[in-house]
């Protein structure tokens, strides 16, 4: 008989209900949604209307930014800085908190795109016919 168990659990300041499932290995958790979460798919999805300057933009700049996916790259900064914090406190210094409120400047994200683009050209030299520009 194949059984899985359900339990709460509380993930930064949300409680979050979690199916815990057994390996041969181990014990696998995932969270669930509540079902008050879970929402229709739309049945129609609405069309926009993309410009060709603005799609070709976006494609070239996910073309640049594009690297393999390395794990090791990704990290809990959460953590890290509350871990650091706590030393600090055990060591008996102080711990300033310091506020990141959000910024309140709008930008152009096409002229932001262009920018970004420019910048990565001038970083990473492109391969072009044979010749290095």
């Amino acid at each position: 008989m194949k059984m899985v168990g359900i339990a709460k659990t509380v993930i930064g300041q949300t409680e979050k209900t979690i199916v815990l499932y057994p390996l041969k290995d181990g014990l696998i958790a995932k969270t669930l949604y509540y079902y008050d979460e879970i929402a229709e798919i739309p049945r129609k999805v609405p069309k926009m209307q993309l410009d060709k300057k603005e799609l070709d933009m976006a494609k070239m700049l996910i073309q640049t930014m594009a690297k393999p996916f390395v794990a090791e790259e990704f990290h809990d900064e959460y953590q890290e800085r509350l871990r650091n914090a706590i030393m600090q406190k055990i060591k008996g210094n102080d711990v300033l908190m310091v506020e990141q409120g959000a910024a309140n400047n709008v930008i152009d994200l096409m002229e932001a795109l262009k920018g970004s683009l420019e910048l990565m050209n001038r970083e990473e030299p492109v391969k072009r016919e044979g010749k290095i520009s």
